[in-house]
């Protein structure tokens, strides 16, 4: 390594010392101990330290020896400068202590101790739950100090992410990992009760001390859209073109839809057709799991077989049940990667579609989520990262991009049945059902943060989509407008690795074995600076030109 090199990565083991103080929450994701039962720093002091701190940190990337680090260096480099930039502006800008509910509800950092394997659990837990009333009473006081600033759709997502933690913390005392670990599982209870009273109070507080105050903005607007396009997941800032794209994505997955349907029931109407399955008897939540555990070991031994992908000879992923959802923004997580450094490479797959729904009558929409999310998606490109020396920094591993994060599961599964993979037709559906979506919520992106679209509006035409339920487009909705680009950038490399991968294959002799596993060796961080390091800067800018023409 060269002195640059070792002075980056003093930099960025320095900074995320620091940095995992005012979010330990990300610390217990990336497997740093530690960290375990605390919450989020969230008042004005800690808040102008980590400000401070990211001011410092940036002066010192600027003063890096770019030229002196070699090509994996410089996107560790490149992302820690674009996630330092994009906080700082964002402290500065728009504080979300002032207008996010939701992000100060303390249920998913609790929900980590429980299927974050790596988290220590024993302590830990108590000590979080009993810090949630002093925490909800700092988020009162912020969200009080400019009520108006607040959006009505985080109210309500907000008041319903308390109650789904009140439910959550009631079962608590149900999960079998809390009376392995701890001493004594009913001391918890009384913790618990506690912090469900003081999620119960800011239910309350929003609903009719800020509710009626309540009429913040949702959209981004250009110039931070521009900025997290360009700085997290390093695209382009041609919106107008990344729509087009999305829109040809949303429109060809409609069209093989409506021609799909029209060959099954006679008329180009996915709508009827899953009308008709939604007749059958569901499956139980045990036949769901035995079919979705099926599945993963049918992908497990197509990729094996058919020499798609590298798969290491020891890895695992276990498949479980949901415990629960904790943010209304659905049940997440439904994948956890293997903990760093575990030679047994376990992850698992959490289902969360263990209900009545059209999951339970329609198996195949359990396939796909295993397709996703397992041997082929994204368990895939968490072993392949863990397999190289790239991918193990901090920097890569704290700072993802759903070009890759959301893109490659997409392309994965789509890729799986054009290799041969039984597919027959409600697999399609499901997968046109998915891709259709995952489109429209790439313009739907662009629409609300850039066009002026109502939330509402944005509610009502997703939950017009065949498959999409009300609860689905609600949940939809509220990450797009929290994350803004995150959506469109999905849709981009979704689209993008099919570019990328006909461009290596063709000019340069790569198969597809050695297309996915260059690819994936460099960590599910923002596609462009990996397609550059594994291909060439010439490779990504044909496919992305081609992608965009």
């Amino acid at each position: 390594m060269s002195e640059a090199g070792r002075a980056l990565d003093a930099l960025v083991r320095e900074f995320y010392q620091v940095w995992f103080r005012f979010h330990p929450e990300r610390a217990i994701e990336v497997g740093v101990s530690g960290y375990e039962g605390r919450l989020p720093a969230v008042d004005d002091d800690d808040v102008g330290a980590l400000t401070g701190w990211l001011e410092t940190a940036i002066v010192e990337l600027e003063e890096t020896d770019y030229e002196g680090l070699d090509g994996e260096e410089r996107i560790d480099l490149r992302l820690l400068f674009g996630a330092c930039h994009l906080e700082h502006r964002d402290l500065l800008e728009a504080d979300w202590r002032h207008r996010d509910p939701v992000s100060f509800l303390p249920t998913p950092v609790i929900h980590q101790l429980m299927v974050f394997p790596q988290a220590q659990l024993r302590g830990a837990l108590e000590s979080c739950l009993a810090a949630v009333p002093e925490h909800l009473r700092h988020a009162r006081a912020q969200l009080a100090t400019v009520p108006g600033l607040v959006p009505k759709l985080w109210i309500d997502a907000g008041v319903a992410g308390a109650r789904q933690g009140i439910e959550y913390l009631t079962r608590l005392n149900d999960q079998a990992l809390l009376r392995r670990q701890c001493r004594n599982p009913a001391d918890v209870r009384p913790l618990a009760d506690q912090a469900g009273a003081a999620l119960a109070d800011f239910a309350r507080f929003l609903a009719q001390d800020l509710g009626p105050e309540a009429h913040g903005e949702v959209a981004a607007g250009p110039v931070r859209f521009a900025r997290r396009l360009t700085q997290r997941h390093f695209l382009p800032d041609d919106v107008d073109a990344l729509e087009r794209a999305a829109r040809a994505a949303y429109e060809q997955a409609g069209s093989e839809l409506d021609a799909l349907a029209a060959a099954v029931v006679g008329k180009p109407n996915a709508a009827a057709w899953l009308a008709q399955l939604s007749i059958r008897a569901p499956l139980t939540a045990a036949e769901q799991l035995d079919l979705a555990r099926a599945q993963c070991e049918a992908t497990r031994a197509f990729v094996g077989r058919s020499g798609i992908a590298t798969l290491p000879e020891q890895a695992e992923l276990k498949v479980m049940p949901s415990p629960g959802c904790v943010l209304p923004r659905g049940c997440a997580p439904d994948y956890i990667a293997p903990s760093y450094g575990d030679p047994r490479l376990q992850g698992a797959i959490y289902l969360a579609a263990l209900d009545a729904g059209l999951a339970s009558r329609m198996p195949a929409v359990l396939t796909g989520q295993c397709l996703r999310r397992g041997w082929a998606g994204s368990h895939l490109q968490m072993l392949a990262a863990a397999g190289g020396a790239a991918a193990a920094g901090l920097a890569r591993r704290l700072n993802g991009s759903t070009t890759l994060g959301r893109g490659w599961p997409l392309y994965a599964e789509e890729m799986l049945h054009k290799a041969g993979f039984p597919c027959d037709q409600e697999n399609r559906l499901a997968r046109l059902i998915e891709q259709r979506r995952r489109a429209l919520l790439g313009l739907l992106d662009v629409a609300l943060h850039l066009r002026g679209l109502d939330p509402g509006e944005a509610m009502d035409r997703l939950a017009s989509e065949p498959g999409v339920s009300r609860e689905r487009a609600f949940s939809d909705v509220l990450e797009l407008t929290q994350r803004p680009a995150d959506a469109l950038a999905g849709v981009t490399g979704w689209r993008a690795l099919w570019c990328l991968r006909d461009r290596v294959e063709r000019v340069e002799g790569l198969s597809t074995r050695q297309f996915h596993d260059r690819l994936l060796a460099g960590g599910p961080i923002a596609l462009p600076l990996v397609a550059e390091q594994a291909f060439g800067p010439q490779a990504w800018q044909a496919a992305l030109e081609r992608l965009l023409q």
